[in-house]
């Protein structure tokens, strides 16, 4: 090779070269750290941050040490209470902390021996960018080679480095985020990495399966093609199997310096990309992203990336027009449009942005100067004596919890179980309407609580002791002569439903049965009357049911039980 190609590689970033390698391995090793023509604002804007939040940040972590460990009554990963806590002191300057995937054993079974944590500053260069410069072209000569990529901008999922206490065992294997069945890995890298080392002198010690995208799927032999990386700096697909590796309990001094936390921590910086196709995975919430549910809380927005919107990636000058269909989407945001909805085109290249991200290109203030830090005035550790160290454990246990009640079993009798459980079943699929929840009645079960708020548990169990206090009237206990009768408060989900004189008619026999108001002796006269009843509407009462169900299936439920189930209910009583 000429000195002038040689040159002319180090200028673009060894651009081709490193895009077939990050394609096909999934990493690429820079031995000297990342190529001058890769400089970038966002790069120095997380140095500057490390330099002055890395040390307070790691004191406060050591403090919270002896709340590592989770409960035993809990499912929380390792230091998950220790992050938690450290991200509410630290959420007025934009930083968080975070645990990702944990240390593991050495050796089969891979059980957990302790934490690994994640500081993430992506607030606040939301808050100091609003919109990132433009990487250096050699950047977008690797990430957006794809035709596809070049149809819009890209998108900075996090910012941050990566903390592990010294001499912790390797992390678990994982993938950062993947797609799914209908969103494969295939021609393009979608969620690009970059790792370095504050230090020019010290390597990563970052461990990866070559050529191995699993999407979520790890196995035992993946452990067995674990290779370690030899550079200071690494550009690392997201979707690749990966993981830091063991850290040693002395510190990594090269120049002599007196000993410090920083030194004995080692960190590792990052700044993780999304590419205008991995954004449009991102937003179907498949893989390890944030499902649709929680995508617009802000711990999951993105740091947009300037991106010139008044031409097409080709060059040609965008136009305004009207959508004629309603399958049109923005090449940038991949947001659905509506008929007749504003947009900005190429026809020529089948490029299309909303009035959203065009206005937003257009009017977006960028700035290339680093914020002015001073240290965070963090307060005093006040569980470093035993007091607080017992009110801290105290808070740990609360925080983590018991394990959540995920089921509920419904006391109802046998004899009459089969009624109201098909009438409970109505009231839960309107109850499930109305708080978005996903309960599910199994017999005499209730399956799939564990994610429901205060507010929604409240009020199902409300529903559920009207139910029992209904099955079971002996229960009710006696009052005194003069007084009324208890009344029990039902929830209403479908008061229309209940209301309507269909429903009324359709459960005459019922409310004769259940009639708790009645003498005890007159039980027999009870049945015979009901047993009349049966036979002297059936016709009726099979036609109002059908009726029914044609005019409210689909908008308040289906018709809780037919005619057959009822006759042969009311014969059994």
């Amino acid at each position: 090779m000429s000195m002038r190609e040689h040159s002319a590689q180090q200028q673009d970033g060894y651009g081709s070269e490193n895009a077939n390698q990050l394609l096909s391995r999934g990493w690429v090793e820079f031995r000297e750290g990342f190529p001058e023509a890769w400089n970038w604002a966002v790069f120095d804007f997380v140095e500057s941050y490390h330099a002055v939040y890395n040390e307070p940040i790691i004191a406060a972590l050591e403090s919270l040490r002896v709340v590592w460990k989770p409960c035993e009554c809990s499912k929380a990963r390792f230091g998950a209470f220790a992050a938690e806590k450290l991200s509410r002191l630290l959420k007025q300057y934009g930083v968080a902390v975070f645990t990702p995937p944990p240390s593991v054993s050495s050796f089969p079974a891979y059980h957990e021996t302790g934490p690994r944590f994640y500081v993430s500053i992506t607030q606040a260069a939301l808050k100091h960018f609003g919109t990132a410069p433009q990487p250096p072209l050699a950047i977008s000569k690797v990430l957006l080679g794809h035709p596809e990529d070049q149809k819009g901008g890209l998108r900075i999922r996090g910012l941050g480095w990566a903390l592990a206490p010294p001499g912790s065992d390797p992390q678990d294997l994982h993938s950062d985020i993947w797609g799914d069945r209908m969103h494969h890995r295939l021609d393009r890298v979608r969620y690009p990495h970059f790792l370095w080392k504050p230090d020019r002198n010290v390597k990563c010690t970052t461990q990866i399966v070559p050529g191995v995208f699993p999407e979520g799927n790890v196995r035992a032999f993946h452990y067995d093609k674990i290779q370690q990386v030899s550079a200071t700096a690494l550009l690392v697909d997201g979707e690749v199997l990966h993981r830091g590796g063991a850290t040693s309990p002395t510190p990594h001094n090269t120049h002599n310096a007196p000993c410090s936390l920083a030194n004995l921590w080692p960190s590792t910086l990052s700044v993780e990309l999304c590419t205008p196709t991995g954004w449009k995975v991102w937003m179907a919430g498949v893989g390890g992203g944030a499902p649709k549910k929680v995508q617009h809380l802000p711990m999951w927005h993105m740091l947009r990336v300037h991106w010139e919107a008044q031409q097409c990636p080709a060059g040609h000058w965008l136009t305004r027009c009207l959508t004629q269909r309603r399958d049109c989407y923005c090449d940038k945001c991949a947001w659905t449009l509506a008929k007749r909805s504003t947009i900005f085109s190429c026809w020529r290249c089948n490029y299309t942005e909303c009035r959203s991200c065009y206005s937003e290109t257009q009017n977006t203030t960028m700035t290339d100067d680093l914020p002015l830090l001073l240290a965070p005035e963090l307060p005093p550790f006040e569980w470093i004596a035993v007091p607080g160290l017992q009110a801290l454990q105290k808070e740990q246990s609360q925080w983590e919890g018991p394990k959540k009640i995920t089921e509920l079993e419904i006391a109802v009798p046998i004899g009459s179980s089969t009624a109201w459980l098909h009438e409970l079943k109505s009231e839960i699929w309107h109850f499930n309407s109305k708080f978005g929840s996903e309960i599910r009645l199994a017999g005499a079960r209730l399956s799939g609580l564990s994610t429901l708020v205060p507010e929604a548990r409240k009020e199902l169990q409300c529903l559920v002791k009207w139910y029992e206090s209904k099955a079971y009237p002996q229960r009710e206990q006696k009052q005194p002569a003069g007084s009324d009768p208890p009344r029990h408060s039902r929830p209403s989900f479908s008061s229309s439903w209940h209301r309507s004189p269909l429903r009324s008619r359709s459960h005459r026999s019922l409310a004769i049965l259940n009639d708790s108001s009645s003498r005890p002796g007159d039980e027999k006269r009870r049945i015979r009357q009901t047993q009349g009843l049966a036979e002297e509407s059936k016709d009726t009462h099979i036609r109002s049911i059908l009726f029914a169900e044609e005019c409210i299936e689909g908008a308040r439920g289906q018709i809780i039980f037919g005619a057959d189930e009822q006759m042969s209910h009311l014969a059994a009583r």
